[in-house]
């Protein structure tokens, strides 16, 4: 009898996190410098679990109100070697994502799109080890007149002893490695994470039939991803990455403006079975902005179909 009610728990557990929505909780990254800290802390890096719902500015006044007297860095570049031999405090925060060894080694983090949408979220928050933080550089000083073709970026992943979620806040970091993503790879993960919310989205709200949920979120997210293509998105990826010029420039990049091509195809697919689930949902006050939804991404299909 003891066995068959444990059963039944456990039944309503994996239940409950299949089909209940939850909020995924926000990890960061803290660094403590200077001679004022412990040597327990001193020098030493961790990735924090907050709070439900806790974002970073609590999370920041929460951690610094711990070490009075402490001064925030506001950057986010690795500190100086000689700032650990500085009299004081010094506390480095920044938001890190959750990430796998996959993604770090450039290879497509792995995503079973038959799970239910609240069963992916949660896998992809929990049981990891791995977090990654980016930012945005030009390695040339000239302006740019495209910025997707300048557009660089520096990302640090991290990896801790432990993994996630365990009884403690923190797990000390163990390990750092950068990497540098080219324009066309910025390119091609920024059009992916897209088409990604995008599913995650027609999910939601095509398991709406009655049409309780409010769709204004879905609005927003269709409208965006189209308004950017049509107001010049598609086009100048066209103009920086879809020339002969670049690939005879970058002849190793080739593969890479494949893999660009064919998830710009692929956001095209799930608009388009997203604006027909929006059709299905809107009220009559929002026909109008429908067919300007349908307008528009006419217009940034035959786009799309112009590239070889």
């Amino acid at each position: 009898y003891q066995r068959r009610v444990r059963v039944e728990q456990e039944a309503m557990f994996y239940r409950s996190i299949a089909n209940n929505e939850r909020f995924p909780l926000d990890y960061f990254r803290v660094g403590f410098y200077g001679k004022s800290f412990p040597p327990s802390l001193r020098g030493k890096e961790f990735i924090y679990r907050g709070f439900e719902l806790e974002r970073l500015g609590d999370f920041i006044e929460r951690i610094t109100s711990q070490y009075p007297n402490c001064v925030q860095l506001k950057y986010t570049e690795p500190p100086p070697p000689e700032l650990n031999d500085t009299e004081g405090k010094y506390i480095q925060i920044f938001s890190v994502k959750p990430s796998s060894k996959e993604e770090m080694n450039g290879q497509e983090r792995k995503v079973l799109s038959k799970m239910p949408l609240a069963l992916q979220k949660f896998n992809q928050c929990n049981n990891v080890n791995v977090f990654w933080y980016g930012r945005p550089f030009k390695k040339q000083n000239r302006k740019s007149t495209n910025e997707h073709k300048d557009l660089w970026i520096q990302r640090y992943y991290y990896i801790t002893e432990d993994t996630f979620p365990t009884i403690q806040r923190r797990i000390q970091i163990t390990s750092r490695t950068e990497v540098e993503l080219s324009p066309i790879e910025n390119a091609v993960n920024t059009v992916s994470w897209k088409t990604l919310e995008l599913n995650e989205m027609i999910q939601k709200y095509n398991e709406d039939k009655q049409g309780k949920q409010n769709i204004n979120p879905f609005t927003m997210v269709l409208k965006g991803v189209i308004d950017a293509a049509v107001s010049g998105g598609v086009d100048l990826y066209m103009k920086a990455f879809f020339v002969p010029q670049f690939v005879q420039e970058n002849p190793s990049m080739s593969p890479t403006v494949n893999r660009l091509k064919d998830a710009l195809k692929a956001q095209v697919e799930v608009l388009a079975k997203g604006l027909l689930i929006h059709k299905n949902l809107c009220s009559q006050d929002m026909a109008g902005l429908q067919d300007q939804l349908e307008v528009k991404f006419r217009q940034m299909k035959n786009d799309i179909d112009k590239v070889k």
